[in-house]
């Protein structure tokens, strides 16, 4: 009796998993989140599959996105100047993040690895830093606009666009000086850093590769498309999710080859796609490479194995 009830619970739990696994658009490593507008961001599988469209309820134009170490997303809303959190638990329940944010076209966020929120402005040059509790521990400000930001790896530098002008300039945390752009030439929208100090940067007509000196080094381009705008690096860190607002598109591209690997049509047509980021399960992204998150899944197929292991360990010693 006592084996029948233990693999009674056992096939309970194991049938548990599984329900929730396959009605909660869970947030799994290697999914694409993509800012949409009208309030929205679609949440696709690693595989480009639909799974959810997220609304932060307030409307308007949704642009960068981010996730904090315990895997929540937060968007930020650049007409209503406010961020919105959604919970990485199975509701993904939104709500306002951030306390007196006081910033005008909040667009690129990023965290850092104490868990702060950095938020850049399209508007103002104001790059703030948020506490986990969503207070403003911290400003800078560029003078003029600092749409894309990225923390470099000892966080003590910001790397920053305004948008599609003036290329990619730095600024230092603790003084505030402003350094030598890294690249004047281009401008660009949504930008990532690259282990080797280069960077991988929408811009225009093309996506652009830089090297650590802001050198051109590659051009990425899918024949008929433009306005390229949305970029992220995927999670191998040897392809990335480039986006147009021209036709609402993403293209994963191999780094090495340009190659196109993958696309995910939005089906929006156009002026809606302005944001994408790949989940790493609350990691950086440089560092999700050695700590790949276990999902609801693989977890059930563990529970499982190890109760396999047990009643065959059982009828070992019983025979």
């Amino acid at each position: 009796m006592k084996r029948k009830s233990c693999l009674a619970v056992a096939a309970f739990l194991a049938a548990g998993f599984t329900q929730a696994d396959a009605f909660a658009a869970q947030f799994s490593y290697g999914d694409v989140f993509a800012s949409v507008n009208n309030g929205q961001v679609r949440h696709y599988g690693a595989d480009g599959t639909l799974l959810e469209t997220l609304n932060t309820g307030v409307g308007g134009l949704t642009t960068g996105l981010g996730f904090d170490p315990g895997g929540n997303l937060y968007v930020s809303n650049h007409t209503n100047g406010s961020i919105t959190r959604f919970s990485a638990d199975e509701v993904h329940s939104a709500s306002q993040f951030g306390v007196n944010l006081s910033i005008k076209k909040p667009e690129g966020i990023i965290f850092d690895n104490s868990g702060n929120l950095w938020v850049g402005s399209g508007c103002c040059g104001d790059i703030k830093k948020l506490d986990s509790n969503g207070n403003n521990v911290f400003s800078l400000n560029t003078g003029r606009r600092a749409d894309w930001i990225q923390l470099n790896q000892d966080e003590s530098k910001i790397y920053y666009s305004e948008d599609v002008h003036n290329g990619i300039k730095t600024i230092d945390i603790a003084t505030g000086a402003h350094e030598t752009p890294l690249s004047s030439r281009y401008g660009f929208a949504q930008f990532q850093l690259l282990p080797d100090g280069g960077i991988i940067a929408a811009h225009k007509g093309t996506v652009k590769k830089l090297d650590s000196l802001g050198r051109l080094v590659a051009s990425y381009d899918v024949a008929g498309v433009d306005k390229w705008f949305a970029l992220d690096l995927d999670t191998d860190i040897e392809s990335f999710w480039a986006g147009s607002y021209q036709n609402d598109t993403l293209y994963r591209f191999d780094i090495a080859t340009g190659t196109v690997l993958q696309t995910i049509d939005t089906g929006l047509g156009g002026e809606h796609l302005y944001g994408v980021a790949v989940y790493t399960g609350g990691q950086p992204q440089l560092a999700s490479l050695n700590t790949k998150v276990p999902e609801p899944a693989t977890m059930s197929l563990l529970a499982l194995t190890a109760t396999g292991l047990f009643f065959s360990r059982r009828r070992s010693r019983n025979s």
